[in-house]
């Protein structure tokens, strides 16, 4: 079987439509030939490029937007670094991709999952050259379908300012305001998801992790701590930052992840910090993941115990008053006959 013939210039440094092909001269039998890859309908890339993430496969089915259609839902939500949640299969070949009702229709193709959206108050973005929904829409728009604690972890993801931000760090993408705001004047399905999240949404949280400890804790009903908390000595000595800190009773809360455990540089710093802490009278409650997962009422258990032990009492709930039973006809019969006797 001969080679297959050298693609034009223009069509080999990346994907391409199947239009553009036959504008270049190709026929389809070039398109089948086993150099070149499909990963969507009507979209052809060289079989060594075959896309691999979300924003290779976006890139990949760009090709074939037209005007009025943007990357929205959970692929918006991957293109804005938004943690998406251990139950969503981040390798999965399907993209959201929607459209301005009066502009545009939604797409239908395979392993595309097409939205109409009629709110006017969506803007499309330019991110990493794709157009993708702004951030808070797209917030909104995985309200449909998230699970409120992970709607916490994005909402503290894209309110998040990096205390040392990098050169082209566009972080926070928005504000808390910002989200009352366009929530406030929301009319869809998952409002009632987003309003229980957004009143979970904190500043400076530096990784889903510790969203997902701090929820924990609070839906576990005891009292919601301090979040990144730089703690001194008396001496004014820097001796570390809490993930979370309970400052009245002297309490931090870790999650102690793996990749403490990746470079020995790291964990000794981060050994030596837990050590400085607890020298200085912290108590210092470190919980994996496994914590996070199948024992999650050990660590409420852990952090409860130390919560007590240094002087914190839960606030007695008030006592329950069951309304009056409703009488039934033959009770309210009853009742008549023995008034009337």
């Amino acid at each position: 079987m001969r080679s297959p013939a050298t693609l034009p210039d223009a069509l080999s440094q990346g994907p391409f439509s199947r239009l553009n092909a036959r504008r270049a001269g190709l026929d389809d039998n070039r398109l089948r030939r086993s150099d070149l890859s499909a990963p969507f309908c009507g979209v052809r890339v060289p079989a060594d490029a075959l896309p691999g993430g979300v924003l290779d496969r976006c890139r990949s089915y760009s090709v074939r937007l037209r005007p009025g259609q943007f990357f929205s839902h959970d692929t918006a939500a991957r293109l804005w670094m938004m943690p998406t949640g251990d139950a969503r299969d981040l390798q999965s070949p399907q993209l959201h991709v929607s459209a301005l009702t009066g502009i545009a229709s939604a797409p239908t193709a395979r392993s595309i999952r097409g939205h109409d959206v009629c709110d006017r108050s969506v803007d499309v973005h330019d991110r990493f050259g794709l157009p993708v929904s702004d951030v808070v829409s797209t917030w909104l728009h995985v309200g449909t379908s998230w699970a409120v604690r992970d709607l916490v972890a994005a909402g503290d993801a894209i309110v998040y300012a990096p205390r040392y931000p990098k050169a082209g760090d566009e972080r926070p993408f928005t504000t808390i305001v910002e989200l009352q705001k366009r929530l406030a004047a929301h009319r869809g399905r998952g409002k009632r998801r987003l309003l229980s999240a957004l009143e979970l949404v904190r500043e400076g949280v530096e990784s889903p992790m510790e969203t997902h400890l701090r929820h924990l804790i609070r839906w576990s009903g005891l009292p919601e701590p301090s979040i990144n908390v730089d703690i001194s000595d008396d001496a004014g000595r820097f001796l570390g930052r809490a993930d979370l800190y309970y400052p009245r009773y002297g309490i931090v809360v870790e999650y102690d992840g793996d990749h403490h455990r990746r470079s020995r540089a790291v964990y000794a710093a981060d050994q030596q910090r837990i050590a400085d802490l607890r020298d200085n009278g912290q108590v210092v409650v470190r919980v994996m993941i496994e914590g996070l997962r199948g024992e999650t009422h050990r660590t409420v258990a852990l952090v409860r115990k130390e919560l007590l032990a240094a002087g914190w009492r839960p606030t007695p709930l008030p006592p329950v008053i069951h309304p009056p039973k409703p009488v039934g006809i033959r009770a309210r019969y009853r009742q008549k006959t023995v008034d009337r006797r």
